[in-house]
């Protein structure tokens, strides 16, 4: 190889062996600027690093990692039941019971629609592994070897996945949270095995929750369609990506701490459920006031009608407690939340620990909830100052949903995002940009058709309503033979009846 002298002055490039191909011309050329140059550790820990996070090998570790929390949480749950029923405290273990059951039997219930297509081999199978309390590890494992969804599986594997995730918080970690929790104030028992049970169920909420905001906002395809908004977590160095997902552990983890402590001390010591309506009740109604104030009560799926507005209540409330519990980051999202109510809502939670505890708690209680008040707030301040400064507005973003959903379609810049508003609640956009919409669409549609892009596809066409078309011979072409059977096949389930109006 010419020295490194002469490379820099002459700029001669090693000639590639002749007869040979150009993948060991390649070889030749790295290996020559790699004995030509002086190793520089932090660039190579720099390149490592991108390398290992532009892989699939963190995703896989978090799935397979929060599968095992899953699985560790309700194995613990059965032993600690199996301690109540010992020690006497059956009441406990009747509450811990149901909410177990509650959580596989919903669990169960998405497995079903998610596979009532399929035979009824694979049905009892998939039964069998909910049942057997293995669901989140086989979920684990078909994500990370990125399985393509069966033909005639309803459901996305990904959208699987994160529903069994979440069913499992709300109907099974967060409530058994709350009873471990009652159960330890009021025996004062202090075990190992009481311990470990109650602390699986928090790591495994937290680690379940940092997970779902991460997945969501590394997502090139969500940084694509909205970039403002995701993005806030940096893609390049490993480090510093990791400690940022950390945070957004130790947040979730402090945060639920301290509504349990308060929730159980309001419970035992402060009046009972008249306090928890007064306070979480409250919480949540000051919610549905700025919401209506806002004119932003509708939700951004596609749903109408009488069982729209009451589907969409349960959803708004679903969100409110999810996040006020588990301060999941993705739900700040204008068409959730909101940035401002995201953040209010998490100094909501230091409010309603420190005034429970020091007004109602005892010594003990008193510490672990000013340690962890004080931990929530470190750990959201070194969070601000770890992420992207441009996202920083996102946690204190005052738009509603319509507002984010209307400004993002004048803001796109390609036919394939700006389509993606059809797929949106009409209520949130049709009287506020309907016409915008309706100029855009007829005068973009004759080039669709022709050229047929690539994300012109079948579903997307069975979404544009027909009031959108100002030429029926267009709207004819849409509805092709394809269109027509998935827009019948989408009104034959049970799921496309409840969530989608096709005109």
């Amino acid at each position: 190889l010419p020295p490194h002298s002469e490379l820099m002055t002459n700029k001669v490039e090693p000639e590639p062996v002749k007869g040979s191909s150009s993948e060991t011309s390649n070889i030749s050329s790295s290996a020559s600027s790699l004995f030509s140059h002086r190793p520089s550790w932090p660039k190579v820990y720099r390149q490592v690093s991108n390398l290992v996070t532009e892989t699939k090998l963190v995703n896989k570790a978090e799935l397979y990692a929060s599968a095992l929390l899953s699985i560790a949480d309700m194995v613990t749950d059965v032993v600690i039941i199996v301690r109540y029923i010992r020690s006497g405290r059956g009441s406990y273990a009747i509450a811990s019971l149901v909410c177990i059951f509650s959580s596989l039997v919903l669990q169960s219930a998405l497995v079903y629609l998610g596979n009532r297509n399929l035979k009824p081999r694979r049905q009892i199978k998939e039964q069998l592994i909910v049942w057997t309390l293995i669901k989140p590890g086989v979920d684990a494992y078909r994500c990370a070897r990125d399985r393509e969804r069966e033909a005639g599986h309803i459901f996305p594997l990904k959208f699987e996945m994160t529903a069994q995730r979440v069913l499992e918080i709300v109907f099974e970690a967060l409530p058994g949270t709350l009873v471990q929790t009652a159960a330890m104030l009021d025996s004062g028992d202090r075990s190992f095995t009481a311990i470990t049970s109650l602390s699986t169920s928090i790591l495994t909420t937290a680690f379940i929750s940092a997970q779902l905001s991460h997945e969501w906002d590394i997502g090139s395809e969500q940084r694509k369609k909205d970039p403002t908004f995701y993005g806030y977590l940096p893609k390049e160095g490993l480090f510093r990506r990791t400690f940022c997902c950390f945070l957004i552990f130790l947040i979730s983890a402090f945060s639920l701490v301290i509504r349990a402590l308060a929730f159980v001390t309001l419970v035992q010591k402060g009046g009972g459920i008249i306090s928890i309506i007064a306070v979480f009740g409250g919480e949540t109604s000051l919610f549905y006031v700025s919401k209506a104030i806002r004119k932003d009560l509708w939700y951004w799926t596609p749903i109408y009608g009488a069982a729209g507005v009451l589907v969409h209540f349960l959803i708004r409330l679903f969100a409110q407690l999810f996040t006020s519990w588990t301060t999941c980051m993705q739900l700040r999202h204008p068409n959730e939340l909101g940035g401002l109510v995201w953040t209010l809502s998490l100094l909501a939670t230091i409010t309603i620990g420190l005034s429970s505890a020091f007004t109602l708690g005892d010594p003990t209680t008193r510490v672990i909830m000013a340690g962890c008040c004080a931990g929530l707030s470190l750990s959201f301040a070194t969070f601000m100052l770890s992420i992207k400064r441009a996202f920083v507005k996102t946690f204190f973003d005052t738009r509603t949903g319509w507002e984010s959903l209307t400004e993002r379609f004048f803001s796109q810049t390609t036919d394939e995002l700006k389509v993606g508003i059809f797929t949106k609640n009409e209520n949130m956009w049709r009287a506020r940009i309907g016409e915008d919409v309706k100029r855009w669409l007829n005068a973009s549609l004759p080039s669709w058709l022709e050229e047929q892009p690539l994300w012109l596809t079948d579903y997307v066409k069975s979404h544009i309503p027909d009031w959108a078309v100002d030429d029926k011979s267009m709207f004819v072409k849409l509805r092709n033979d394809d269109v027509k059977a998935l827009v019948q096949e989408r009104r034959a389930s049970l799921v496309g009846r409840l969530t989608v109006r096709i005109q």
